[in-house]
């Protein structure tokens, strides 16, 4: 008979607690405890030690597939241009239809060779693809821009949907900061170079997200000094002799623990990582998630034109509601240890206000927002990173072209309006002069291609002036593939 997971766990008596890391699902860096018998989801890495597990759902009632059987999925999306197009043609045809038929009776009694003329001229003349294709060729010509300057868009369309948002949702990890880095702060007594190298070597021996960065942030020399004694407590903290020196890094529970009089945590910023060195407690390491560089000033752009919200599956501290406030102002902008249905909903309610929402992620637990919204934005940093399916995927440093891009989009729908003005005013001068019999069937021949050729070229270099004008250079070199989707 199998055994159990369960009989296999008291049997080897196996006690530790597992530290999960969930960024791949959540995009969250910090990883969570979970201790025995706490129920573990599809899609985290257990970060060190030895661990038993029992399945107890097959992988079509998991987690994840959880995440892509949301209603959003099924969501159609109605594109207005397309929509005005086609009701446009159907009225033109119609119209036109009328109008020769209208000039051939009118003529007829007067004068019944120039009523045929005017018939066939009118029927000649007409072109409703003039209007037909301002808008894909504006659209088409701005999605070729964007690919040039690392912005990625599911079709044409999207150009379209950009123009017309009115409020914005960002994700906070790895959207507005980057989760790959960390600003190291020091609370305590000040640590001596040598202290500071000492630490990073027993950072080193650790494969945990905090320890990583902060070997990585004190010096990449660390790893050059040799470790003695070194021994890991998943969900505690790492310990090593460096220098003939005893190094302790981990939460303050588990240094008191040690006989190290470590303070109880106060509010903080970011994770904590306390340190003491041969049974002295030193201080406290903060390692915060920085910023994206020129995010902030994006951000800011955005709040004077649009609707401003903050989602994040982080947990809402003091200090963390106090970083954000100055950029997500007024009640309910900011949410947090928000799950991925509350953002869908979120956002569900945000559209039945009224509201043409853009949402900014990054995670797997980030997908049904983004399907869910009138644009999702996929921000993925590194050649190979996963991409929830989205409206646009944009390269990680490209976060703060967002206020440009929203920009260009609704320059492009300025400027099909103004292709469908050309196009209008070309049909109703065209058209009325077929049938008061003044155009030749063979001249019309000639002015109908022209008047496409015309309201094309002319669509064109106007979106191409119109990227130009919101920093998106239409001659700029195709980006290199150092994050671009495969």
């Amino acid at each position: 008979m199998a055994t159990t997971g369960r009989e296999w766990r008291q049997r080897h008596s196996l006690t530790h607690q597992a530290v999960v890391d969930y960024s791949f699902v959540t995009g969250e860096t910090e990883p969570v405890l979970r201790g025995v018998g706490d129920r573990l989801f599809a899609g985290g890495k257990q970060m060190g030690g030895a661990i038993a597990i029992e399945t107890l759902k097959p992988v079509s009632q998991g987690y994840l597939s959880s995440l892509w059987a949301q209603e959003a999925w099924n969501k159609r999306r109605s594109d207005s241009l397309d929509t005005l197009t086609d009701r446009f043609g159907r009225w033109f045809t119609a119209v036109v239809v009328a109008v020769a038929l209208g000039a051939a009776i009118g003529w007829w009694s007067h004068d019944p060779g120039r009523a045929l003329k005017a018939a066939v001229s009118v029927l000649i003349v007409a072109c409703p693809c003039a209007l037909a294709l301002a808008a894909p060729f504006a659209t088409g010509t701005a999605q070729r821009i964007l690919g040039r300057h690392a912005v990625f868009l599911r079709d044409a369309r999207v150009v379209e949907a950009l123009g017309r948002v009115d409020a914005v949702v960002f994700d906070k990890t790895g959207t507005l900061t980057d989760a790959t880095a960390a600003e190291l702060y020091f609370t305590g007594r000040a640590l001596a170079p040598s202290e500071r190298d000492q630490v990073a070597a027993v950072a080193c021996g650790s494969a945990h997200p905090h320890a990583v960065r902060l070997a990585r942030t004190l010096g990449a020399a660390a790893g050059q000094r040799p470790v003695l004694g070194f021994r890991e407590v998943p969900g505690c903290g790492l310990e090593g002799c460096v220098d003939g020196r005893r190094v302790r890094l981990g939460s303050a529970a588990w240094l008191r623990e040690g006989g190290v009089g470590a303070p109880e945590a106060g509010p903080r910023l970011g994770a904590a990582v306390h340190v003491a060195i041969e049974g002295e407690y030193r201080g406290c390491f903060e390692l915060v998630n920085p910023l994206r560089p020129r995010v902030e000033a994006a951000v800011r752009a955005l709040g004077g034109r649009y609707r401003l919200h903050l989602l994040s599956g982080d947990r809402g501290r003091d200090r963390e509601r106090d970083r954000w406030a100055p950029l997500f102002a007024g009640e309910g902008a900011m949410r947090f240890e928000q799950s991925p249905e509350d953002k869908r909903r979120f956002l569900e309610a945000l559209q039945a206000a009224g509201q043409r929402v853009l949402m900014v992620g990054d995670g797997l637990n980030d997908a049904g927002a983004l399907k869910q919204a009138d644009v999702g934005v996929a921000v993925v940093a590194g050649q190979g990173a996963f991409s929830p399916a989205s409206d646009v995927i944009l390269e990680a440093t490209q976060v703060r072209e967002l206020p440009a891009l929203l920009h260009f989009g609704q320059r492009v729908l300025r400027v099909v309006g103004w292709g469908f003005v050309i196009s209008s005013v070309y049909n109703v001068a065209g058209i009325g002069m077929a049938a008061a019999g003044w155009l030749s069937p063979l001249f019309c021949a000639v002015l109908m291609p022209l008047s496409s050729i015309s309201v094309v070229g002319f669509v064109c270099g106007a979106t191409r002036r119109a990227a130009a004008a919101a920093g998106f250079a239409p001659g700029a070199p195709l980006p290199e593939r150092s994050g671009a989707p495969g």
